[in-house]
This record gives structure tokens, C-alpha cells and sequence, in this order.
């Protein structure tokens, strides 16, 4: 395996999939790709556009997730990893998707956020849209079970 992209959305299961997504790319000698997607952008006509990568100045609203992406790409660099961090605007599904095919990632993880079909019906699930577009192998990783 040459590379693997992880969703890094600073959820409480976050921590869950990036701890997998290290352990394989550490095993596999692999490059890691930690992928943040921020809201989309909108054009002067209020179309939302696709996907934007940002780079440069960082719009205000996304500098808490930049800092912490940047942050987490030191630490894992400083225990040896081969990573890059992307931060891009977009929605979620077609931009992981985007980017998986365009740094030909061989393995896409994900956290699972753990709701129920009823919150899937309303909201719609990342997880389950990428699994139904992906063309590659996809990792989910159930969150931490929560004790009482």
C-alpha cells in the first residue's frame, strides 16, 4: 500500500480513525493524507462551488481547523510518518472522494459517528456516501462505546 487518506473533522471519534489510519500507514510504510473539509464556498450568485483547496490566507472561519490540521500533521511527522495535511471547502462526500482519486489514495478511513437509521434518513451519512462513490477500499471506524 503507496498511500492512505483519513477525514479529520475533529469529532469525538476523530481520534479513533486517525489512531488507525497511523497504525496502517506506520505498518505499510505508506504516505498519509489527513483530509479536513470545510464549507463550501460561494460564488457571487450563491452557487456553492465543488471543491476549493485552501491555501494561502485562510479565511477566519476556517483558521481553528487549519491550525489544528497543521498541528496534527507536526506531531505525526515528528514520530516518523510520511504525512500531508489538505484542508479543503467543499461537501464532504464529493471532496473526499475528489481527493482520493486525484492523490490516488489506495485506502480511504473514516470515523463512524455511531447515529441511528433515523439521523442516516434526515442527514444523510459521509461514511455510507462515500462507501456507495468510492471506486477503492473503505475503512470505517466505529467510534468508542460510551459507558454509563
Amino acid at each position: 500500500m503507496k498511500s492512505i487518506l483519513v477525514a479529520v473533522d475533529f469529532s469525538d471519534t476523530m481520534a479513533s480513525a486517525v489512531d488507525c489510519a497511523v497504525s496502517l500507514a506506520d505498518a505499510a510504510s505508506a504516505k498519509l493524507w489527513l483530509l479536513h473539509v470545510g464549507p463550501p464556498e460561494s460564488d457571487m450568485f450563491g452557487q456553492q462551488l465543488v471543491r476549493k483547496v485552501v491555501e494561502g490566507d485562510v479565511p477566519p472561519e476556517l483558521r481553528d481547523p487549519h491550525e489544528r490540521l497543521q498541528a496534527l500533521e507536526s506531531e505525526l511527522r515528528m514520530r516518523g510518518l510520511d504525512v500531508d495535511a489538505v484542508l479543503v471547502r467543499g461537501t464532504a462526500v464529493k471532496s473526499i472522494l475528489e481527493e482520493a482519486r486525484l492523490r490516488d489514495v489506495e485506502l480511504i478511513v473514516l470515523g463512524s459517528h455511531g447515529h441511528g437509521a433515523f439521523y442516516r434518513t434526515i442527514v444523510g451519512s459521509v461514511g455510507e456516501g462515500v462507501l456507495r462513490g468510492s471506486t477503492r477500499p473503505v475503512l470505517i471506524v466505529p467510534s468508542p462505546r460510551r459507558t454509563a
